[in-house]
């Protein structure tokens, strides 16, 4: 349901699954037909939202490698792919900030 935003930033990925969690719940208690009823409210009872609160980073060079370091941080959870693109993203953003 919310996949498009998985790669693309963690803040819109856990709004995306808070919302999902919020109509599995509207549509458990309104679906009267038992075979879908039984489906939604076995995903509002089982389904986790992925909570991730971002804050605002700013706008210049530093702020963008931070913002870029923590989206980076939850992609590679999700695809090993990214991870040497984290350590790189990461890795710049600590040395410029000490």
């Amino acid at each position: 349901m919310c996949f498009d935003y998985q790669q693309q930033s963690a803040s819109r990925y856990a709004q995306c699954t808070g919302q999902a969690k919020k109509l599995f719940l509207v549509l458990c208690e309104q679906v009267m037909l038992r075979r879908f009823k039984n489906m939604y409210c076995n995903a509002a009872a089982h389904y986790r939202p992925m909570v991730a609160k971002v804050a605002a980073y700013g706008t210049d060079q530093q702020a963008l490698l931070k913002r870029q370091c923590g989206d980076l941080r939850v992609a590679a959870l999700l695809d090993k792919t990214k991870v040497a693109e984290r350590n790189r993203v990461c890795a710049a953003y600590e040395h410029n900030s000490q």
